[in-house]
């Protein structure tokens, strides 16, 4: 009745409806940790458009 495709094809749906949605799981990566007095890199980003370059040390330069 049902020729192989289709039989494969049903089951991977079927088995596909039985798992779940959302797969939660534990990590425990190594934290990175950030110093007072540690340097920023002096990298240019890009503030809404190319023409508007953004240097992260300049900015928070004395906060």
């Amino acid at each position: 009745m049902f020729t192989a495709r289709a039989r494969t094809a049903l089951s991977s749906t079927l088995r596909s409806a039985r798992t779940p949605l959302v797969n939660c799981s534990f990590h425990a990566s190594a934290p990175i940790m950030v110093k007072v007095g540690d340097s920023i890199p002096d990298i240019e980003l890009m503030e809404d458009s190319p023409g508007n370059k953004v240097s992260i040390p300049k900015l928070l330069k004395g906060k």
